[in-house]
């Protein structure tokens, strides 16, 4: 409501037309005209703001936005009150270190919220020291997966694989070959259109699961070749970061998903999960395979 007072200059006691315009001959879409062309009445009508009222608000949001690029919020539409899904804003006071509080209490008061604040070196900090962490755990479990790939077990399983991958091949080809002999049969009449629908239906379903099986195989040997984290350049940006003393904008962007205050503790999520559960999966698997053995 502020932000609108001061931005529309009816509120001040002029008058504006022609702000925005629309030309249907010309199928010309509305749009905000250039302010020469805006028709303007100075003292049109009595001011709910006087002019030195707006000259402080002005001077006060081009301080306020001064501030804001000297002391940048890092974590802006990445943290947000546990409590109460609001997001969490950032003040800088001259006396004291800057903190992070929750929206909806600031507006509201107490019983709309009573998350507390938390200063903003802590959280920026924690995250820090989080992501050195999972990037660290990444490469741990990648280091060990690439081991347990180079294992006994794991080359006879590939080598099984392989083979399935080369009969289940030679198997479709047989089933296809099948299914044009069917065709070929109804063609000449040694079968009726009854039993070639009937032949027809489980050679496909036969193909269906024959691939299915093939896909299983192959995306399995693919894991092999690139490692999670080699998708999506997951390690170049563990490569550039992990020996990071100072958390950054850009590394906030490309590792934080979302931060969680809930009373001075955070619950800080990076976009690791995925690849680590992948990677995690993978470890698992393969440890089965030498169970197996």
């Amino acid at each position: 409501m502020c932000r609108r007072v001061f931005r529309n200059p009816v509120y001040r006691g002029t008058f504006t037309a022609g702000r925005d315009r629309k030309c249907l001959y010309k199928n010309e879409k509305r749009h905000i005209a250039d302010k020469d062309e805006w028709i303007v009445i100075e003292n049109h009508h009595e001011a709910i703001i006087s002019a030195e009222e707006y000259e402080g608000i002005l001077k006060r949001k081009q301080k306020s936005y001064a501030n804001n690029l000297k002391y940048p919020n890092l974590l802006k539409g990445k943290i947000k009150c546990q409590k109460c899904g609001s997001a969490m804003s950032l003040h800088h006071a001259k006396s004291e270190k800057a903190r992070y509080f929750c929206r909806r209490k600031n507006v509201y008061g107490l019983q709309a919220c009573d998350c507390k604040n938390i200063l903003e070196d802590k959280v920026l900090d924690s995250v820090l020291q989080v992501a050195k962490e999972e990037m660290q755990a990444l490469l741990d479990l990648d280091i060990l997966l690439e081991k347990i790939n180079h294992t006994k077990a794991t080359n006879r399983h590939i080598k099984t694989m392989n083979d399935n991958i080369q009969k289940t091949k030679q198997e479709i080809e047989r089933v296809v070959s099948l299914k044009s002999s069917a065709y070929e049969d109804l063609s000449e009449g040694l079968i009726d259109e009854k039993e070639y629908r009937v032949l027809a239906e489980e050679y496909s379903d036969r193909l269906d699961s024959l691939k299915s099986c093939l896909d299983e195989y192959e995306q399995t040997l693919s894991e092999f070749n690139i490692s999670s984290l080699d998708k999506d350049g997951l390690r170049e940006l563990i490569a550039k970061y992990k020996r990071k003393r100072i958390l950054s904008k850009d590394m906030v962007d490309d590792l934080v998903d979302m931060v969680f205050v809930n009373d001075g503790e955070l619950e800080i999520r990076l976009k690791f999960d995925d690849p680590m559960k992948e990677i995690q999966r993978q470890i698992d698997e393969r440890r089965a395979w030498s169970d197996e053995a």
